[in-house]
């Protein structure tokens, strides 16, 4: 990372903090090819101060970042969590944004970001078909030329339960159709600053650091801290050793993670050795696609959380939040 970027950082104060912000987004947007490198060190560098830059500062790198397709999406992710006097340009045309991250962002923040995300041009079907959930008119209007996806829109789910499985099968499909690969998050530094890849994720496990090693396996599978905190602690149930397969451990590293969370699970040599077939006997692509699912199931109920503020249509959404 440059230095002069360091020392900018040590000296605190927020004006620093937008220096170094505009900075490191200027530097890295003037580069036609950045490689791996770049994309870690603006991630490693800009998340950290994004919180207390100023408003004028995130909207200086939402513009900068719009056209960028190299740009990592936590960041991006990051940046459209703003209001959308911030965020507005990354909604509109971002490339870096898959159809699973604008439903996503619809579902947690409703009608004002979906107002600029139903500008974009070239909306899939499934992004639309999200837009259409939103109790907006203005969103509404500018999806109403898409006839298909209107009709398959206009089927109300007839109670909370129905809704939930229309929300999770749309993004269940969406989250199918994820073009970017687990293995590339491998390679990317957590929000943690601890890059996931599965050394460091054995390191966590065995420094007893909890809340790092859910954040590296969250970021590196798409899903919450708190799903992959609950993992963690029912070691038992597969869904931590499905997680590992995932992200392609070893059959050894497997074991030592576990074994770090919860160590009866080698009281005996039958243990390990059950543990062991157990994972070996996984098939990849079949862990893949559980964290798909479970990926979707989050974007899912990122909906029925903001059914309260009516993002959803009110008459047959206003019981989801007790399914």
């Amino acid at each position: 990372m440059p230095t002069h970027f360091r020392a900018l950082e040590k000296q605190g104060n927020s004006d620093r903090k937008d220096e170094i912000l505009r900075a490191a987004v200027s530097a890295f947007v003037v580069l036609t090819k950045p490689v791996r490198r770049d994309v870690n060190q603006i991630e490693d560098l800009v998340l950290p101060i994004l919180p207390f830059a100023s408003v004028a500062a995130k909207r200086f790198a939402s513009a900068a970042l719009a056209d960028s397709a190299f740009t990592p999406v936590a960041l991006i992710m990051a940046l459209c969590a703003e209001s959308v006097d911030i965020c507005a340009p990354l909604l509109l045309k971002s490339p870096v944004l898959m159809p699973i991250d604008l439903v996503a962002i619809v579902g947690r923040h409703g009608k004002e970001h979906a107002r600029v995300i139903s500008c974009r041009k070239h909306l899939p079907n499934d992004v639309i078909e999200a837009l259409a959930l939103v109790d907006d008119d203005v969103v509404k209007n500018r999806i109403a030329d898409n006839e298909p996806v209107a009709a398959r829109a206009n089927v109300k789910p007839s109670n909370a339960a129905d809704a939930r499985l229309m929300l999770l099968e749309m993004a269940t499909s969406i989250a199918q159709a994820d073009s970017r690969p687990f293995a590339e998050a491998l390679s990317r530094p957590s929000v943690s600053g601890v890059s996931p890849n599965p050394d460091n994720l054995v390191r966590l496990a065995l420094h007893e650091k909890p809340e790092l090693l859910a954040t590296a396996l969250a970021d590196s599978l798409g899903l919450s801290v708190a799903r992959c905190l609950r993992f963690m602690r029912r070691t038992g149930t597969g869904e931590l050793l499905t997680s590992l397969k995932a992200l392609k451990l070893n059959s050894d590293q497997a074991f030592v993670v576990l074994c770090s969370l919860n160590p009866n699970a080698a009281a005996s040599k039958t243990d390990i050795r059950l543990m062991k077939d157990r994972f070996d006997s996984m098939e990849m692509e079949k862990a893949l696609n559980t964290v798909r699912i479970w990926k979707a199931d989050e974007i899912a109920m990122e909906f029925v959380k903001s059914a309260s503020n009516s993002p959803l249509p009110a008459e047959n959404y206003k019981n989801l939040k007790a399914s």
